[in-house]
């Protein structure tokens, strides 16, 4: 029998995503695995065929919050490392994490192995390097970026666009302030 992560006692977790990036994940995380994205009442979950394992997000604005994460039967750990660390190290989240694997000596402590990503820096270099694959399988592949978004605008559109309207508000409020000062 395979090495499969066999459940996951998931104690926290804080991630935020660019809700424009989530229908490219599957293509983005893992050619290996079987990714879908499918919408359930309002929120999106991403999830793999060969396992119990899955993310639910939840749109807020032009982000997407991590809300669930269940990770069960994950062979390999693959969904775990490939998938959820590669997004928390990606965009600086946070998790903690006891994994309970099938086969005792990746269970480090006793159990379960401890797992712990703190604004994207991972204590296990094999985490680090998930997250680093990540954003370099997009600068390999701008493609990646080309998705539609709303509007039919592409996803790196839609990011620009989002990014300078920031910018004018914060410009606006900076003028405001200062004419108030002065």
């Amino acid at each position: 029998m395979p090495v499969r992560i066999e459940t996951a006692e998931i104690l926290s977790f804080r991630l935020k995503v660019p809700a424009v990036e989530l229908p490219r994940l599957p293509v983005m995380l893992s050619s290996e695995l079987s990714l879908s994205v499918e919408d359930d009442e309002g929120e999106t979950v991403l999830s793999v065929a060969d396992s119990d394992s899955y993310l639910r997000f939840k749109a807020i604005g032009a982000e997407a919050m991590l809300t669930e994460v269940f990770l069960c039967n994950d062979v390999g750990g693959l969904f775990f490392e490939r998938v959820l660390a590669a997004l928390m190290v990606r965009h600086g989240g946070d998790l903690h994490a006891r994994l309970v694997w099938s086969v005792a000596d990746r269970n480090t402590k006793g159990d379960y192995a401890e797992i712990r990503i703190d604004k994207g820096k991972a204590t296990q270099p094999s985490l680090a390097a998930a997250g680093a694959a990540l954003a370099a399988d997009e600068e390999e592949d701008p493609s990646a970026l080309e998705v539609e978004g709303p509007e039919g605008r592409s996803a790196l559109e839609v990011d620009v666009a989002e990014s300078l309207a920031r910018a004018k508000a914060h410009w606006a409020e900076y003028q405001r302030l200062k004419a108030k000062k002065g």
